[in-house]
């Protein structure tokens, strides 16, 4: 249910962003169930809160659904730019760069390097 939120929030209230991610999406041979990957990056983040690797996000901030919110939203666009940028051969590559962006991103949020608000 959390991620048909995240997904539904990210459509309805950042309207142009969605558009331009669904867009890169749906490209030729490069193209990507948009909403999946949306679904993949909210368990991704739920995976990273509850290992506290997500934690120092929380403590500065009032209100943590819109904190979880803005980090789903740009996990989600820099996977679909990851995407593109990986120039898959098919739909067939989805799991392996998928779990690239999952590795890089868990990577760079433990490092404390990776800007999300």
């Amino acid at each position: 249910m959390l991620s048909l939120l995240n997904f539904r929030d990210f459509c309805c209230g950042n309207r142009e962003e969605a558009r331009k991610a669904f867009e890169k999406s749906t490209k030729g041979k490069v193209w990507f169930f948009f909403a999946v990957a949306g679904i993949h990056v909210t368990c991704w983040l739920c995976n990273y809160l509850q290992a506290g690797i997500l934690d120092k996000y929380f403590y500065t901030h009032a209100k943590p659904m819109e904190v979880f919110q803005m980090i789903y939203e740009k996990a989600l666009i820099r996977f679909v730019d990851f995407w593109v940028d990986a120039k898959p051969k098919s739909i067939m590559d989805y799991s392996e760069v998928s779990k690239e962006y999952q590795r890089r991103l868990k990577d760079q949020v433990s490092a404390g390097n990776y800007i999300f608000i």
